[in-house]
């Protein structure tokens, strides 16, 4: 859909971060997310790669 875009949200590993990052998984983009916690970013991601797997 986007192709070469890449996007960046400050506050990745919150509930809309998450959220965003999962409707965009679920959309067929990739999503990443980042905190300068890494203990944040690794719950999120398995967060969102859960509903990703879930739900595809």
């Amino acid at each position: 859909m986007w192709s070469d875009a890449a996007l960046g949200f400050i506050g990745g590993t919150g509930p809309e971060g998450r959220g965003l990052a999962v409707r965009l998984a679920l959309g067929g983009e990739d999503a990443a997310v980042g905190s300068r916690d890494a203990a944040r970013v690794e719950r999120a991601a398995a967060q969102v790669e859960h509903v990703v797997t879930v739900n595809p």
